[in-house]
């Protein structure tokens, strides 16, 4: 992918600074977005009708295309800030309406968790910035959208329930997922876990906010769903039963309720929500899932509308790649699926626990070409695949690597 390529895209990182700030009369009035971060010190920013905003450590500012740039310190404090600007076919008013930002209060004021996030990503852009090579425009563009979505999580109030989920919970959570296909009833769930009644349902208000009947609905229709996408010789009413959902018309009205369309519309739109904001990005996630079947094999995999990711947690398998070769896959290994790649993988042990991603996106064939992929790859080590130095900069300073298997079930948990 070339580096003009990322202006293609509706929205993209142009450069990323700290600096101390000084009194500026002036009226520059550049055409792009700027995000800013209060490290230290105070000052008023004027906004695009000379309106004065008066900002504080901790606190980010926005400025709007066509807004001027002009500032005044108010502190004998030096007054440093952190900034990153971007600008693409997101207009004025489309991208601060999707990340959830009301520009009556020009300054933007979130909890420390979240501030903190933003300030470590804005120091890495800062540090990383460079607008000479791809891998720094990668590196730009992937930082940029990791500060977009914390700052609209952020503003929108949003938690993410699955990072406090004890161990002991998360055993029940997977008791539930293995037997989907049986007769789960409370007292069964209550008898193999050792929860009592009263237990059960708190933990599952606590951690998920739905009940354990409304998790197990839910699980049921994500692994059909699933089932849909990766088997194209299933019936709708084969994998209601494989979810061990009887009934039809039952299972479609469920179905619909949760995914928006009927089960046959869904297998044959790949799952894409077409209504949905998130098709104006360059890359977003359609749907994610993880599987522990041990005894269901995919063969002939083909999704036309979507890209996908498989990562190993547990037990191995073999995926058979688009060219016919056969791979065994164990722990820590990532199969990646174009759309124009025909695929098949089957389990070798008793538990084979993979995490799928389907995404999708405008230019990501160029994008998945340039990070050096083909149709269908096996990545065998994560310490050699080629994001690990790409999103680098997006790895807090005390680890040492990027650890993708927590990607992938934070992007599965929050889906």
């Amino acid at each position: 992918m070339l580096i003009g390529d990322f202006h293609q895209m509706p929205v993209h990182a142009y450069r990323a600074r700290i600096i101390r700030m000084y009194d500026d009369p002036g009226v520059y009035a550049p055409s792009y977005h700027r995000l800013c971060l209060c490290k230290c010190g105070s000052g008023d920013f004027y906004d695009e009708n000379g309106v004065p905003h008066t900002v504080h450590a901790g606190d980010l500012f926005w400025y709007a295309p066509g807004a001027p740039r002009r500032w005044r310190v108010r502190s004998e404090r030096p007054w440093i800030v952190s900034y990153i600007t971007f600008g693409g076919s997101a207009k004025k008013d489309g991208l601060p309406g999707f990340l959830g930002l009301d520009f009556e209060s020009r300054v933007i004021r979130i909890e420390d968790v979240a501030t903190r996030k933003i300030e470590m990503l804005l120091y890495k852009a800062a540090v990383q910035y460079s607008e000479d090579t791809e891998a720094g425009n990668v590196i730009m563009h992937s930082i940029l959208y990791a500060i977009l979505c914390e700052l609209s999580l952020a503003l929108r109030g949003e938690k993410h329930k699955a990072d406090s989920i004890s161990y002991d919970f998360s055993g029940v959570l997977s008791y539930i997922r293995k037997h989907l296909k049986e007769d789960l009833s409370i007292d069964r769930i209550c008898s193999e876990t050792g929860m009592s009644r009263g237990g059960l349902f708190s933990a599952f208000r606590r951690e998920l906010g739905v009940s354990p009947n409304e998790f197990i609905t839910e699980s049921r229709l994500d692994k059909a769903a699933a089932l849909l996408i990766q088997n194209s010789e299933m019936s709708v009413h084969e994998a209601a039963i494989e979810v061990g959902i009887s009934g039809a018309g039952y299972f479609s009205k469920l179905f619909k309720r949760r995914f928006g369309t009927t089960p046959g519309e869904y297998r044959n739109g790949g799952g894409i929500r077409t209504d949905n904001s998130e098709k104006k990005l360059p890359v977003y996630l359609i749907n994610a899932g993880d599987t522990y079947d041990a005894a269901v094999s995919y063969a002939g995999i083909s999704d036309q509308n979507s890209y996908q990711l498989m990562y190993c947690v547990e037990g191995r398998g073999i995926f058979t790649d688009d060219n016919g070769n056969a791979h065994t896959v164990t722990p820590g290994m990532i199969c990646f699926l174009s759309p124009d790649s025909e695929a098949s993988y089957e389990p070798l042990d008793s538990m084979w626990h993979i995490i799928w991603l389907r995404f999708g996106g405008k230019r990501m064939s160029g994008f998945t070409r340039y990070l050096g992929f083909g149709k269908s790859n096996v990545i065998a080590n994560s310490r050699d695949f080629k994001l690990e130095y790409l999103y680098k900069p997006l790895i807090y300073l005390e680890k040492e690597g990027y650890d993708f298997e927590a990607a992938f079930y934070e992007l599965y948990k929050n889906a």
